[in-house]
């Protein structure tokens, strides 16, 4: 069974909502795990563990 074109603008208009509601929550994760580190390297390894990108938020902007 075919999609309509209806249905496939559906799906990206949701997985764009999904992307952007995953980026907003990345970023308030970042911003909390940078609140709390003892400084600079501790801040990139915690993001890095947690697969966030210290720089991604500031692309965004």
């Amino acid at each position: 069974m075919q999609k309509t074109p209806n249905e496939d603008t559906r799906h990206a208009r949701a997985q764009a909502v999904h992307e952007h509601n995953l980026a907003i929550q990345n970023d308030k994760a970042a911003q909390v795990i940078a609140s709390h580190a003892s400084g600079i390297d501790d801040c990139i390894e915690l993001l890095a563990m947690l697969g966030l990108d210290a720089h991604a938020a500031k692309r965004r902007r």
